[in-house]
C-alpha cells in the first residue's frame, strides 16, 4: 500500500513539474543560429541630450531573411523574421512584429540596448547585432546603419 501511494504521489508530482503534454500542433523549439538583419531605412545612435533632428526614427521596417537554424528537437530549420520598429535608432529600438518556425508565425515584441536585442512574447530570446559597418550608427555619416550580423538563441512556445 506504501508503495503505490509512492508511486501515485511521484507521478502526480512529476506531472505538476512537466505541466500537461502540449497538442501535435504546438511548436516548441530553442534554435541557435546567425544571420542578417535588415532595415528599410538607416538608424544612428541617438545623443544622452536630445537635439532638435537626432530623435530615434519612427516606422522603421525590419526583415531576417530565413536563416538556417540548429534547432532542438528538430535539427536544422528556417527561422526568419519582419516587423516594425515603432522608436529606432542604434542601441535604443523598441518594435514588434513576427517569428516564423517551420511555417508557424510567433507573435513578438523587440527591445534593444546596446548591440544586445531582447525578444519577448510567443518566441523569447536574446541575440547580439553589430552593424555590418559599425561607423554607419554614427548620426551624420552615411546613410545610417541598416544591416546588421546578428546570432543569438531563441525559444519558440507558442502552442
Amino acid at each position: 500500500m506504501k508503495r503505490r501511494a509512492s508511486v501515485l504521489a511521484t507521478a502526480a508530482l512529476a506531472g505538476t513539474l512537466v505541466g500537461p503534454a502540449l497538442p501535435a500542433s504546438a511548436d516548441v523549439a530553442v534554435c541557435a543560429g546567425a544571420g542578417t538583419a535588415s532595415l528599410s531605412q538607416g538608424i544612428y545612435y541617438t545623443p544622452l541630450i536630445p537635439v532638435i533632428g537626432t530623435e530615434p526614427t519612427p516606422n522603421v521596417g525590419w526583415d531576417i531573411a530565413a536563416t538556417v537554424a540548429v534547432c532542438g528537437p528538430s535539427g536544422l530549420a528556417a527561422v526568419s523574421g519582419s516587423g516594425t520598429l515603432s522608436s529606432a535608432a542604434c542601441g535604443n529600438s523598441v518594435g514588434t512584429g513576427v517569428a516564423t518556425h517551420n511555417g508557424n508565425d510567433h507573435d513578438i515584441t523587440i527591445t534593444t540596448a546596446a548591440n544586445i536585442i531582447l525578444v519577448t512574447g510567443e518566441a523569447v530570446g536574446v541575440f547580439d547585432a553589430t552593424p555590418i559597418t559599425p561607423v554607419d550608427c554614427a548620426w551624420g555619416i552615411g546613410n545610417g546603419a541598416d544591416t546588421f550580423a546578428i546570432s543569438g538563441v531563441l525559444a519558440f512556445i507558442d502552442a
